[in-house]
């Protein structure tokens, strides 16, 4: 019944279990330091992507800045009727920037970028406009890449 009393365990076979276990110890700790390595590097990569500037976004912010503030000083608009007959009359409308454009279309009635960047095609959009309370809101309403 108590058989294991009566033996006699070797030298050095305790040993083993504590490095067994100490090396498994050692290993989960390792684990958990490389997630935390590879959480905290995910980290730094998402926050210097956050202050990446966009070249397409840039030229779009700038793009329809100016074309609002064109707007507001030329245009006395109360609908959409003004600013579609204020345009029509005009023969080549562009507002620039470096390379990139707005222009009017007067078949639809609707505003298009088109980005140039190092001297390349890189997107054309259009933007629909409409007038509420005397606020002009555009919406994006097809791109090409």
């Amino acid at each position: 019944m108590f058989w294991n009393r009566s033996r006699k365990s070797k030298r050095g076979f305790i040993l083993i279990y504590v490095l067994f276990i100490g090396l498994i110890c050692i290993f989960i700790s390792m684990g958990c330091y490389s997630m935390e390595t590879l959480i905290k590097s995910d980290d730094l990569h998402d926050y210097k992507m956050s202050f990446k500037t966009d070249n397409i976004q840039k030229y779009r912010e700038i793009l329809i800045t100016r074309l609002n503030e064109y707007i507001n000083k030329s245009v006395s608009y109360h609908n959409d009727n003004d600013i579609s007959k204020y345009f029509s009359n005009l023969k080549d409308f562009r507002i620039c920037y470096q390379n990139s454009y707005v222009y009017y279309d007067k078949n639809s009635n609707t505003f298009k970028l088109e980005y140039i960047i190092d001297n390349k095609f890189c997107r054309e959009e259009t933007y629909e406009y409409t007038v509420n309370n005397g606020r002009i809101k555009y919406g994006c309403i097809n791109y090409s890449i």
